[in-house]
């Protein structure tokens, strides 16, 4: 091998993680914005959901307050 074909493939290899460490580096914080928002948007579902079942519960104690003044009505 000669000096010229070391550092042709020197050159080659150094493209090549350029090229991969570009990629990376673009992928990277699109992982880290993707989880970030994704956190904030889980917790405000999450909060949305529980106040959707204490709704659901209270409608449901209704209902059933409902049920038993018809029972005792007939």
């Amino acid at each position: 091998m000669t000096g010229a074909e070391i550092g042709a493939w020197l050159g080659q290899a150094a493209v090549a993680m350029g090229g991969s460490l570009g990629v990376l580096m673009l992928a990277l914080p699109t992982k880290l914005g993707d989880r970030i928002l994704g956190y904030g948007f889980d917790k405000k579902l999450a909060a949305l959901k529980r106040s959707h079942d204490d709704q659901i519960e209270r409608l449901k104690d209704r209902l059933r307050h409902f049920e038993d003044r018809g029972k005792r009505i007939r």
